[in-house]
């Protein structure tokens, strides 16, 4: 990997200049974001009756009358079905048994429920910010073509929300999840597979609701910056120094980098998040994905190498790797997307160095702001992250981006 580059670390004058602007910027959005948050939750407290409100919490669901007001169809009743362990405080969430009552006759149906975050400061953080609406829109505006799974509650207001699908468990599929070796080269060519479906059904017309240049959330340096110092003490030794000195240096560069993504022709519609806990496998061998919190217009191999870096096991990805991102691009041909508009390899293994400074951010912003990804999560990701910056040498094409190559 390119060695640490000291003459493009900013002054020290210049690092407090840059991180007072942006706290007088990010108190800004927060101001004008956050009023129709603040306006909902007023109108919540003070003026809407608790018949007419979306509820307070996933346990709240437990009244038959407020999920049957909801979801617009007759329950009889509603009760928990399992108490699992959640892996995320980003949400609140619980499995049902919710019984229906159609033309007469009693429907058992098993559902997963989440609502907005327990803790306020998480609550307001991702609802300003936009993540549970682009999550919702998703459910209930964008028809995907790929397996996901079915809805029965998709509605939201600006502070609050509730989702309920299908309890996929139910149906005795498989759950692969980042702290296990689930991925190999099949499951691997699968997952691409159904990523390339999506790409290939948007390519070039991206939803409306997804993320883009005009109105995805800010990444803050400083937010970086010091999530990135609350992961190193969380779990010491994670990242390595000549690692952690280059993020830390591109996060203070992070403009550039977002330019460098939003100028970085094709433009799909990306999920955003894809590791791997965030598909599953059918009783045929199928995969179908969920979480779209993070959807947005990106270049395709956003996805792609956000996947591979963090999912896929170190020891093999390097052997895997560009045999992997070939069949991707072949799966888009065969996905309908003309020839011609298919990236090249070298297209793809440019994006395949630079963005795994995303994927770094995304996973030490979850595992270092107020416990969004667990400590045991974060450090299977931050590991396997590490070991694909190092070996592409994402350094090396920070630095070709810094001066100007690409």
């Amino acid at each position: 990997m390119t060695t640490y580059q000291s003459k493009f670390e900013p002054s020290l004058l210049l690092k407090l200049k840059i991180a007072t602007v942006e706290q007088l910027y990010c108190l800004y959005l927060i101001i004008i974001k956050g009023l129709p948050f603040v306006l909902d939750v007023l109108k919540n407290r003070f003026l809407l009756s608790k018949e007419k409100q979306l509820p307070s919490s996933v346990a709240s669901l437990l009244d038959h009358n407020l999920y049957s007001r909801i979801s617009g169809r007759k329950v009889k009743k509603v009760e928990y079905s399992d108490r699992l362990e959640q892996h995320a405080n980003s949400t609140d969430r619980a499995w049902f048994k919710v019984t229906y009552v159609n033309n007469g006759k009693e429907e058992e149906s098993y559902v997963f429920a989440k609502t907005q975050a327990k803790t306020f400061f998480v609550r307001a953080i991702m609802c300003i910010f936009d993540v549970y609406r682009n999550e919702l829109d998703t459910y209930a505006n964008v028809k995907m073509p790929v397996l996901t799974p079915g809805v029965h509650v998709a509605t939201w207001t600006p502070s609050r929300f509730v989702l309920a699908m299908d309890d996929l468990r139910k149906e005795k599929v498989e759950f692969p999840n980042l702290w296990e070796k689930h991925v190999d080269k099949a499951l691997g060519k699968k997952v691409l597979s159904t990523l390339s479906k999506i790409h290939a059904k948007f390519w070039g017309n991206v939803p409306k609701g997804a993320w883009n240049d005009k109105t995805r959330p800010y990444k803050g340096k400083v937010m970086g910056l010091y999530t990135l110092y609350v992961v190193n003490k969380r779990c010491p030794g994670l990242i390595p120094d000549d690692v952690c000195k280059v993020f830390s240096q591109a996060l203070w560069h992070w403009d550039t980098i977002r330019d460098f993504y939003s100028r970085s022709y094709p433009k799909t519609m990306c999920h955003g998040d894809t590791h791997i806990g965030n598909f599953y496998i059918t009783k045929e061998g199928e995969v179908g994905t969920f979480d779209f919190q993070c959807k947005a217009e990106e270049h395709p191999m956003r996805d792609v190498t956000y996947f591979l870096s963090c999912s896929y096991p170190e020891e093999n990805l390097e052997r895997d790797e560009k045999e992997l991102i070939r069949y991707y691009l072949s799966e888009l041909e065969a996905n309908g997307v003309p020839k011609s508009q298919i990236p090249s390899f070298e297209n793809c293994w440019l994006q395949y160095r630079m963005q795994p400074f995303y994927t770094m951010y995304a996973f030490i912003f979850s595992g270092g702001f107020s416990d969004l990804m667990d400590p045991h999560q974060t450090n299977c990701g931050v590991k396997r992250i590490v070991a694909h910056f190092q070996r592409v040498d994402s350094a090396g094409a920070f630095y070709d981006l810094l001066e100007g190559k690409s």
